[in-house]
């Protein structure tokens, strides 16, 4: 979903332009606050994406739009850095390691 792409319980709806936990899913109402909260950085992710994708390869636009382009390109890139230490972070520990365990509270914080 941070990337972009959907997952098994959280899926982009076109209807309501959100990344959407599905209906399946029965979480607590401060669960689905967290989760609500951390998809609307795949759908800024999506966004930001679509926008590149639409300017960043038309050669007939003016140098500050090609600036910009750049240095989005640049901000993506140490976004994909924090994903793989999110990664990282969620491969290196088991959850019988509950302080170093990446939980859904922790990666709010880092995000």
């Amino acid at each position: 979903m941070f990337q972009g792409i959907d997952g098994q319980y959280i899926q982009f709806d076109l209807l309501a332009d959100a990344y959407v936990l599905s209906p399946q899913v029965s979480v607590s109402p401060s669960t689905y606050k967290l989760v609500q909260e951390l998809c609307e950085l795949g759908w800024l992710f999506r966004k930001v994406s679509e926008w590149l994708t639409r300017n960043g390869k038309d050669r007939a636009i003016s140098q500050v739009v090609q600036s910009l382009c750049f240095s989005i390109q640049g901000e993506l890139a140490e976004y994909y850095r924090l994903l793989a230490v999110l990664e990282s972070q969620r491969n290196q520990y088991q959850p019988e390691d509950a302080a170093n365990y990446l939980n859904l509270r922790k990666l709010y914080l880092w995000v």
